[in-house]
């Protein structure tokens, strides 16, 4: 992976990278990642369920985890108190004392992306495109956000406001609608992350930083997922090597 800016808000000198793990590329999988706050990057070991933990600087107490609500799933993202898990058609909300039900759609082609504790986000595809949803826990209410033709490939939430990625364009929605931030002419966007320095957006080979008011190359190479979490951003690359770094 290569480095470079032309900002000095990213300092090259700083842009240090540490590997902190190396998994089979053969099995890389977008939903076997999620972040617990404060312990960092979790990766899914088996169908049943168990996680190890990537990164010992951030989780040296334990290395594997297992939920143990008697419930199968096939996503989790996780907020300061609550982890949300996909399991087919349901969305449940793993709680400190029980297991809740919260939403069940009626398709199983979604996915979840960025939650706190009073809602969450998820996007359902659709063979005419992508239609991005937030859900309320207060009011058991589901937003319809946004439809595009595009597929949206990751999305976070920011205050009141919403971020997200669809086809090359980065866009922010909120209350006054929806209004997009930049384009990138070369490539589409996989996915983002919103980080300590602002978004972080990349394609397949390209990572920009948008410090909210430029967009910043910082790294080029071949990306699967980058991931943020508690000020440490994760590099999940194509060839199963994980790298991390504070200074994004």
């Amino acid at each position: 992976m290569c480095l470079g800016t032309n900002d000095d808000t990213v300092n090259k000198d700083t842009l240090a990278f540490e590997s902190i793990a190396t998994l089979d590329s053969t099995k890389l999988n977008y939903d076997n990642f999620m972040v617990i706050p404060g312990s960092g990057l979790f990766v899914k070991e088996n169908d049943s369920g168990e996680f190890r933990a990537l990164d010992r600087k951030q989780c040296p107490e334990f290395e594997h985890l297992k939920f143990l609500d008697n419930l199968w799933y096939d996503q989790v993202v996780t907020s300061a108190n609550r982890t949300y898990v996909r399991n087919s058609t349901q969305i449940y909300d793993i709680g400190k004392d029980k297991c809740s039900l919260v939403a069940e759609l009626d398709t199983a082609s979604f996915r979840l992306f960025a939650a706190n504790d009073s809602s969450f986000l998820f996007v359902v595809y659709q063979n005419e495109g992508s239609l991005l949803y937030r859900y309320n826990l207060t009011t058991d209410n589901t937003e319809l956000l946004y439809a595009t033709t595009a597929d949206i490939y990751g999305a976070e939430l920011l205050n009141d406001a919403v971020w997200f990625v669809a086809g090359n364009s980065l866009y922010e929605t909120n209350e006054n609608g929806t209004e997009e931030i930049f384009a990138y002419e070369p490539e589409d966007f996989i996915g983002m992350t919103l980080t300590q320095r602002g978004a972080l957006v990349y394609t397949a080979t390209k990572v920009i930083l948008f410090d909210g008011e430029n967009a910043i190359p910082v790294a080029s190479g071949s990306f699967f997922r980058i991931i943020y979490s508690s000020g440490r951003t994760y590099f999940v690359l194509r060839d199963g090597n994980v790298l991390a770094t504070d200074a994004l």
